[in-house]
């Protein structure tokens, strides 16, 4: 078996950490550097938090991971780093499973015309530049809402723990197909999250007015300018995010541990 190990160099205690498991498995993990890997490998090893996480995602593809915890909540970095050589041992073994999560595909378009488009595993996230924003907001082609506000959410149940949450909007179990909008300080009480079946194309459009400009932000690493009359369509993507995990887990005991800071056994 052969498994990448990539660390997030920002991360102190990361390189040395990956130094250590490539000491003690020198047969099977390498050190891989800005996700960049010409062999093929069978893992990949994370060292960081969830935005390293995303970015080994979209880097290898259909290579799953597992995610070595050294950032705050690590809601997908499932091992914390003090467990790391044993993780390893349980991968090499086969004592793991793999859980696939829904992605969302993300296309900008303008005048008809597509300019850009990206995947996500958290989020797209439309946010105003100056001015407050003004939006629409559409499902299969039919308006749910208009409002204006900061900007809008449009996340996955994996991103559902992620800016989402702190906006307001609902958690999610990550093994559920459905794509989650969540308004960022909406100018209405009337505004709210809503939720639709991960079917759902959802289109949220600029209102065509003087200086409602805004940029489009896709797991925190995109980011792209946006104009009035320009278009975001979200839709489930074709390809899965293969993430690694080496027990059974609850998702309501992770949750409680990451956002209450209770003591004890994580389970």
């Amino acid at each position: 078996m052969k498994i990448a190990v990539i660390p997030n160099t920002g991360k102190e205690g990361a390189e040395s950490l990956a130094e250590t498991i490539i000491g003690e498995f020198p047969e099977n993990c390498f050190l891989v550097r800005d996700y960049k890997c010409n062999e093929k490998i069978d893992a990949a090893l994370v060292l960081g938090g969830d935005g390293t996480m995303l970015r080994a995602v979209k880097a290898f593809g259909d290579v799953p991971v597992l995610g070595i915890n050294f950032g705050t909540l690590g809601y997908m970095a499932s091992v914390e780093k003090e467990n790391a050589t044993e993780a390893v041992r349980k991968l090499l073994s086969g004592k793991y499973m793999v859980e696939e999560r829904m992605m969302l595909s993300v296309t900008v378009e303008r005048n008809g015309v597509k300019i850009c488009e990206s995947t996500a595993l958290n989020d797209g996230v439309i946010t105003r530049s100056e001015r407050i924003l003004s939006l629409g907001e559409s499902f299969n082609e039919k308006l749910v809402y208009s409002f204006s506000g900061d900007g809008i959410i449009v996340a996955t149940p994996t991103g559902s723990t992620a800016y989402s949450l702190s906006a307001g909007g609902p958690v999610a179990p990550p093994d559920m197909q459905m794509i989650i909008t969540t308004p960022v300080c909406p100018h209405s009480i009337h505004i709210r999250p809503v939720i639709a079946s991960g079917d759902t194309v959802v289109k949220i459009k600029l209102s065509d007015m003087a200086e409602n400009s805004g940029m489009l932000n896709v797991d925190g690493q995109n980011v792209t300018p946006l104009y009035s009359g320009d278009e975001v369509i979200f839709a489930r993507a074709d390809k899965t995010a293969k993430l690694i995990f080496l027990e059974e887990k609850n998702f309501y005991d992770i949750l409680r541990y990451k956002l209450s800071g209770e003591k004890g056994e994580r389970k």
